[in-house]
């Protein structure tokens, strides 16, 4: 069951959060990448994670949105 708001407003909401993933994930290689590409993937997993969100399963979105937002930056990175 999806969060069931629209994209732009968890952009919004969130933001911050996935920001602050990124900015963790681009210290770990020197500041070497460019903090809109790894903002960019963050948000693919932001959103990817509001659409598989359950709320039944008994853990918080954030918790649960981590290690997709956190996993789509590698993913990304994988990619480059």
């Amino acid at each position: 069951m999806p969060l069931g708001e629209p994209h732009n407003v968890l952009l919004e909401k969130y933001g911050d959060y996935v920001k602050a993933l990124a900015a963790k994930v681009r210290k770990q290689f020197g500041g070497r990448l460019d903090m809109d590409d790894l903002m960019a993937y963050g948000n693919v997993g932001l959103l990817e994670a509001a659409e598989r969100f359950d709320p039944k399963v008994g853990t918080g979105f954030l918790t649960f949105a981590h290690y997709r937002i956190q996993g789509a930056i590698y993913d990304g990175l994988r990619k480059m």
